[in-house]
């Protein structure tokens, strides 16, 4: 087995604390089996570190002006809904759109789909900054092995409805 490895990020923009405050500017965070292990904010420990690291034969990638700052969360979220956008709902809108419009799709989506369309809402949301989702849709065990297959860290939960909506006759 493999000791653990370090590998340093560094930036001169990173959303970091420093006593006790949040700041935004030059850092450098060491990374340890996937954990934030250390962060440090002065210019002077952090090119001393960094000539210590190569020394050692360890891992540095400085960023330059790229941001380094935490993931965001969503709350509230439907990854598998992503099919729903560009989706004309003019004459939806007239009544009901849930029930005239989201209700109709959702009943005709196979596990499959749902599985497909949540991995396309999985990488949406990685690339606009998203790590971690708290998310529910129709199709749990679909949904929660389509997540699995991206980086996405999710919460999940069952959704629930009443007798009439479009999962009625597919419980899991």
């Amino acid at each position: 087995m493999q000791p653990p490895t370090t590998t340093w990020l560094s930036s001169k923009y990173v959303w970091h604390l420093r006593g006790g405050e949040v700041r935004l500017g030059p850092a450098a965070i060491a990374i340890k089996d996937g954990i934030v292990t250390q962060v440090l904010s002065d210019e002077t420990i952090i090119s001393a570190q960094k000539k210590t690291t190569y020394e050692k034969g360890g891992a540095w990638q400085d960023l330059g002006d790229l941001l380094i700052t935490p993931s965001l969360v969503n709350a509230h979220t439907h990854l598998a809904m992503a099919c729903f956008r560009g989706l004309t709902i003019e004459d939806a809108t007239a009544g009901n759109v849930v029930e005239d419009l989201f209700f109709a799709v959702e009943e005709t989506m196979t596990p499959e789909d749902i599985a497909a369309f949540a991995k396309v809402g999985a990488y949406e949301s990685l690339l606009a900054g998203v790590g971690l989702v708290w998310e529910h849709y129709y199709g749990g065990e679909a949904l929660a092995e389509a997540i699995t297959q991206t980086s996405l860290c999710a919460v999940l939960a069952p959704t629930l409805q009443d007798l009439d909506g479009p999962g009625k006759e597919r419980w899991e």
